[in-house]
């Protein structure tokens, strides 16, 4: 199952994503003022939607200006 990403930072994710044996994808990084830089904001598949291993995970990281 995908987990939920959002609210962690890249280190947790990757963490948690080798555990389920699912890879990050992509990286966008986008400003957000509300956010520490290094945020997961966004992410390509739902929280508990059914995933094959080695399945990548596009994420939306929040950054500095």
């Amino acid at each position: 199952l995908c987990p939920n990403l959002v609210g962690l930072n890249i280190e947790e994710a990757r963490t948690i994503l080798r555990d389920r044996a699912l890879m990050i994808g992509s990286v966008d990084r986008r400003f957000d003022s509300t956010l520490l830089p290094g945020t997961i904001t966004q992410q390509s598949h739902a929280p508990g939607e059914e995933l094959d291993a080695g399945v990548e995970i596009d994420l939306v990281i929040s950054r500095d200006r």
